[in-house]
């Protein structure tokens, strides 16, 4: 009686954990950069008529999403950090100290921005002084010819969007000629540059994305952002925003799995064959070899060329801009009209569903068939030992036959 009372219990307890794990689950499924692009969209425009309420949601909101959607590409760092300034969150001041994003030099450069603006200044001035120093005389003539002001010290805030002015400031006025600058691939590599770039046109939604994934081997993190003009002309990958140490070990990787792949192929295939062309090595060992060297040639002419072909992919195949729509957010007796910008979820362009199903389906049969032969010989063999007058070679061999 005890014992059924405690499975009863102990039944409820996990029915209860599971529901509720589901329950929050289902609460979390329902956030997603979808989810608050009115957020992102109001950040553009004048928020002091928002609600309190509306705006601590957003933050809320936009900081669960972050965390959750970050390593995806489909919120920016950027955008993210615009949010919480625009939105005044109270998480903001936290997010600085932590730094829990600052992966690379540009990571840390947009922390800078947002949080340190006077070591961005004083760490990147020189950069972009040198940079544009270069590339003005190719764009000088065109600024002329336009009558396009080289230097201006009035910019428009993000936040409060009103025209401000700030005096003696040789940081604003190099944002503002780098601005005006058509800058080089080489040249817009630097991080520096980089950070500078969106600064100069963030008063534009969708003017500016980042390029990021953590999937490369030996490169750990790698995260740069590029004016979408850049993106589109010189078709950016994630090659382009590699850092120089972690290239040849790309290339090591990619040179051993092909070797291996060959390997692989040629050995099993001549197993194959040399048990398939001599009838009296047809015993039941000979056929759980073929079958294993089967289940091998699979990782070898389909698993490993597919290994290198994702890699290739993830790093070779260009980074693609999303879309920027009109949208007409209501809030109580507000109406908010601005733009959203609909970042693309670069994996289902690098690796599409039906390309993943391809590579999992002969990954799991390769693995499983492996697995499955090799306990079946051990079974085999454990018999042959344990019980060697019951043992009979032609019952083992359509048993291995059979399975």
């Amino acid at each position: 009686m005890w014992n059924t009372v405690l499975y009863v219990v102990i039944f409820c307890s996990v029915s209860f954990t599971a529901a509720e794990n589901v329950s929050l689950f289902f609460n979390e499924a329902q956030l997603n950069p979808s989810s608050i692009s009115s957020c992102i969209a109001i950040s553009h425009v004048d928020t002091s008529s928002l609600p309190t309420v509306d705006r601590i949601r957003c933050c809320n909101d936009t900081v669960a999403v972050y965390n959750r959607y970050w390593s995806t590409g489909q919120m920016f760092l950027t955008t993210f950090f615009h949010v919480l300034t625009a939105l005044e969150c109270p998480q903001f001041q936290g997010i600085c100290e932590r730094k829990t994003f600052v992966f690379g030099h540009f990571s840390a450069l947009v922390y800078e921005r947002y949080c340190d603006t006077n070591n961005l200044e004083s760490s990147c001035s020189e950069t972009l002084n040198n940079t544009i120093s270069v590339a003005m005389p190719q764009t000088a003539a065109i600024l002329r010819q336009n009558r396009i002001p080289v230097y201006t010290e009035q910019l428009t805030t993000p936040v409060t969007r009103r025209l401000v002015t700030r005096h003696h400031s040789p940081w604003l006025g190099l944002v503002e000629q780098l601005g005006n600058t058509n800058l080089t691939l080489v040249q817009s590599l630097q991080p520096c540059v980089q950070v500078a770039a969106y600064e100069a046109g963030e008063t534009q939604l969708g003017n500016f994305m980042e390029i990021i994934t953590g999937s490369i081997p030996t490169c750990g993190v790698i995260w740069c952002g590029f004016n979408q003009r850049l993106v589109d002309e010189f078709a950016i990958s994630a090659w382009d925003c590699m850092p120089d140490r972690c290239r040849p070990g790309v290339i090591f990787i990619l040179c051993l799995c092909l070797l291996l792949a060959v390997t692989i192929s040629f050995l099993n295939a001549t197993i194959i064959l040399v048990y398939g062309m001599n009838p009296r090595l047809r015993n039941s060992q000979a056929i759980y070899k073929i079958s294993l060297a089967f289940a091998d040639l699979i990782a070898g002419v389909i698993i490993l060329p597919t290994a290198i072909s994702t890699l290739c992919k993830q790093i070779w195949t260009p980074y693609q801009s999303g879309s920027i729509e009109n949208v007409t957010i209501v809030h109580g007796n507000v109406t908010f009209s601005t733009f959203r910008n609909n970042p693309v979820h670069q994996l289902n362009i690098q690796l599409p569903y039906s390309y993943r199903y391809f590579v999992g389906f002969f990954t799991s049969l390769s693995f499983s068939v492996s697995i499955y032969i090799l306990n079946i010989a051990g079974f085999d063999r454990m018999m042959a030992v344990y019980k060697p007058l019951h043992y009979k070679k032609e019952d083992a061999k359509i048993l291995a036959t059979r399975t």
